[in-house]
């Protein structure tokens, strides 16, 4: 077996109107459980001084160290719809939404540590030291004189997590003829923020006096914590008036003797004559113009040289989506057809507060469903009750899922809607495979409006190959 890395055929970079991806897998076997889309991604800004560099962050995704918890945005979020074709059989999966699919069970089936770790593996993030943010597309140097720079940096979205065919560790293209992936990316849903806006990262760190024309400013601090400076930071200096003078660091090196970092900075045009500590606003290098851009498409597929056995047919799980408009405050009512071979559902509410992903709803929903003019339940689901999580778990266990998050309340953060506590919240419900399509009735009561409902069917295909 061997790994190859195939490029889109369009050229980035990529924005809201310029989304649209296509890669073609040649005939051929491949594992595509251990294939992955990789997404080359920067983060350009703008900075007064040269050699500055800046601290960005991706806000959609942080694991803030607060006293809140953020919802985090999985990588998925990133890829707003998919759809896998070939040659020899057309399409096999026309996932649309599919980010608000995967990001929403993806937030119930890991648990916080799996998310925290998926975070950090698959953003190749930098872990910064002050206020539990992470550092994207920045090479940081706290050491010698190599100076911070801004890079590229891989998004890794393995395929299982776009398509049911994606898991598959046998996938036959040689009897599927040329494979093609068509995404629709959707880059806007990861905002930009600086770490540098943080007051208290430096504040309070002794500077040893200097005098007019050094260039090493000594701080003092411990060795065995981790460094607050980096090559082309920014920082204010307390400087005698009283006063301040910026200055980059180009260099940092640690001096037992002293207890101190000594920091070469260019050369003083005021003296220090009395020790003094940095401020909460001595923590600069704040950049403009900050965007997340996608910059190129990739596919690595791990590809078996030797041809696979002989299978009668291909079988997997796929979605079908139907989107809705949303509804008033009050009672919903209203019908819809389920596939014959549809045999899970999933209802999501995404709120464009939330980047228009995550599914949001009111704490005090009902609902109730009917398939055929049948209730599915004997009363009024309410959710956060027994029966909810009842029906959560009957689905995930229907679909194969780990159902792992138990406590489902969430509390938002910008930017998303406020600091209001909400409820990630999905109406889910497995169904039989019939003969015909089935009839399926919602009914919902809520106290707040529904500005948008999606509804995701599980549906089994077979495919003779």
């Amino acid at each position: 077996m061997s790994y190859i890395k195939l490029n889109s055929l369009e050229d980035g970079p990529y924005s809201s109107t310029y989304n649209n991806v296509e890669l073609e897998i040649p005939a051929g076997d491949y594992d595509f459980s251990k294939s992955y889309i990789q997404l080359q991604c920067s983060i350009p800004s703008t900075l007064p001084n040269a050699g500055e560099v800046n601290l960005p962050f991706l806000t959609g995704i942080r694991t803030a160290a607060t006293a809140t918890s953020v919802s985090s945005l999985h990588p998925i979020s990133l890829i707003k719809s998919c759809r896998i074709s070939t040659d020899n059989i057309g399409t096999l999966e026309d996932v649309r939404r599919n980010n608000v699919l995967r990001q929403n069970l993806k937030d119930v089936m890991l648990s916080q540590a799996e998310k925290i770790s998926q975070q950090n593996s698959t953003y190749n993030m930098v872990g910064n030291y002050r206020d539990g943010h992470n550092v994207l597309c920045r090479q940081i140097e706290r050491n010698g004189n190599i100076n911070s720079q801004q890079i590229q940096s891989p998004i890794r979205i393995d395929l299982k997590d776009l398509f049911s065919l994606g898991g598959l560790q046998g996938y036959r293209g040689s009897k599927l003829g040329i494979t093609r992936i068509h995404l629709e990316l959707q880059p806007e849903v990861m905002q930009v923020g600086q770490i540098n806006t943080k007051n208290n990262t430096v504040q309070g760190i002794p500077v040893i006096p200097f005098a007019v024309g050094d260039t090493v400013i000594k701080c003092i601090y411990r060795q065995d914590r981790p460094c607050p400076f980096y090559n082309g930071l920014s920082i204010n200096f307390p400087v005698d008036g009283p006063a301040t003078e910026r200055q980059v660091i180009t260099g940092i090196s640690y001096e037992v003797a002293t207890g101190s970092y000594n920091l070469t900075v260019g050369a003083m045009t005021t003296a220090l004559t009395a020790a003094s500590t940095l401020s909460g606003t001595s923590y600069l290098s704040l950049g403009a113009n900050l965007a997340f851009n996608i910059n190129k498409v990739e596919i690595v597929l791990k590809k078996y040289n030797n041809p696979l056995p002989v299978v009668p047919s291909l079988n997997y799980r796929t979605f079908t989506t139907e989107e809705v408009n949303g509804f008033p405050i009050g009672t919903y009512s209203k019908l819809f057809y389920l596939e014959p071979e549809c045999v899970n559902l999933f209802i999501l509410f995404p709120r464009i507060e939330e980047a228009g992903i995550i599914s949001v709803s009111d704490p005090e929903l009902t609902y109730r469903l009917r398939v055929d003019n049948v209730d599915l339940t004997n009363r009024d689901v309410l959710v956060n009750s027994p029966l909810y999580f009842d029906r959560i778990n009957m689905t995930f266990n229907n679909a194969g899922n780990d159902f792992k998050l138990k406590d489902l309340r969430m509390v938002n953060n910008p930017p998303f809607v406020g600091a209001t506590v909400k409820n990630l919240m999905m109406i889910c419900t497995p169904v039989p495979p019939t003969q015909k399509e089935k009839l399926l009735q919602v009914n919902i009561t809520a106290r707040v409006a529904i500005p948008r409902m999606i509804l995701f069917k599980q549906c089994l295909r077979s495919v003779n190959l």
